[in-house]
This record gives C-alpha cells, structure tokens and sequence, in this order.
C-alpha cells in the first residue's frame, strides 16, 4: 500500500520529490508520455482558451512537455 502511495505522489513532473522505486519511475515515465497524446488540446488552451499567439504558444506546450519529463 504505501509504494502505490508514493507512486501516486510521485507521478506528476511537477512533483521534485525523488523518485526511489522502479515503479515509481514507470508511474512517472506513463504519465509523462500521456501527454504526448493530449497535445492537441494543449494547442486548444494555449490559442483558443488563453489567446496565445504562435510563438508564446509553442513555449507553452514545450514547456509543459518539458515539466512532464524533468
């Protein structure tokens, strides 16, 4: 129980907590590759949703797949 607790905290790249177990590493390495299928509704929200022109944009997916991985 308490492993699948820590694979749960520990998931999100935004999350800088180490990451100790082989599990907890597949958790976040599944969760970050989900967002590779999403990037379409990453572009919705940066141009429709918020506005953004192509440049700012582009940054913000990038970084947001960025996050997911580091």
């Amino acid at each position: 129980m308490a492993l699948v607790q820590k694979c749960i905290l520990n998931h999100r790249g935004s999350v800088k907590l180490k990451r100790n177990s082989i599990e907890e590493l597949y958790v976040a390495d599944a969760d970050a590759i989900s967002h590779f299928d999403s990037v379409p509704s990453l572009l919705y929200l940066a141009y429709v949703e918020k506005g953004m022109d192509i440049e700012h944009g582009v940054d913000f997916v990038r970084k947001k797949l960025e996050r997911s991985y580091y």
